[in-house]
């Protein structure tokens, strides 16, 4: 998964992006033109119309650097790793990250670094370069530690169970993907929860130990229907 969602949470359809972009620009406001942009682009990312989602990110990246805005640079930057990760451009992917990455250092942002640092690691893992992922998940974990951002940490121990798989060493693969659902559970973070489960699905049914997945699952099932009790 591309870890979209650091940046930020606001969600909009295509129609709704489009309209807030051309009232931007109609005021001449470029910094609302170019956060809006970046509703945009994500809107399109969400279509998985990646053409047209690079394209409003692109521009949105043009007026942060005109502005001289560094973190609203890095912001586009990191979203537009997550788009050429989606459409599986991974080398691309990593060029976006590793420069955001820099600007989120430079800026003294522990919690956007841990984001980049795992966007950063899911691209290397798209190209199989697994020694690197490791390095970008302990850096990851260590930026999110110092940021007290316990979610972004359960997120890179998914990536972290993530890679250990690839390499077949399901038994290792274990430890972070349960430490983050555990952690994902201590928040009551039902889409942190499921996002880990599924890794500790994979894990299981690598091991064959899938009595063991379903204890996890059920788990999980009475979790989110608890939650659903208090809510009524």
């Amino acid at each position: 998964m591309a870890p979209v969602e650091y940046i930020l949470e606001e969600k909009a359809s295509v129609a709704a992006a489009t309209e807030r972009v051309q009232a931007a620009r109609a005021a001449k406001k470029r910094p609302d033109e170019a956060a809006a942009l970046l509703v945009l682009a994500r809107a399109h990312g969400a279509a998985a119309v990646f053409s047209e989602a690079l394209l409003a990110a692109e521009q949105g990246l043009a007026i942060r650097r005109e502005l001289k805005d560094s973190k609203g640079e890095a912001a586009m930057l990191y979203a537009t790793a997550g788009l050429h990760l989606a459409r599986g451009s991974a080398g691309e992917a990593l060029h976006d990250a590793t420069e955001a990455l820099k600007l989120f250092q430079a800026a003294g942002d522990k919690r956007m670094e841990s984001a980049a640092l795992h966007a950063v690691g899911e691209a290397r893992l798209a190209s199989q370069e697994h020694q690197e992922v490791f390095k970008a998940c302990d850096a990851g974990i260590a930026a999110a530690r110092a940021a007290g951002h316990k979610r972004g940490e359960a997120l890179i121990q998914c990536l972290m169970a993530s890679a250990r798989l690839s390499l077949g060493k399901a038994e290792e693969a274990l430890a972070p993907a349960k430490d983050a659902l555990a952690a994902c559970a201590a928040l009551n973070d039902i889409a942190c929860e499921e996002t880990a489960l599924d890794a500790v699905i994979a894990v299981h049914a690598a091991k064959k130990t899938l009595e063991e997945a379903m204890s996890d699952v059920q788990m999980v099932r009475e979790r989110k229907k608890s939650a659903g009790d208090k809510a009524q």
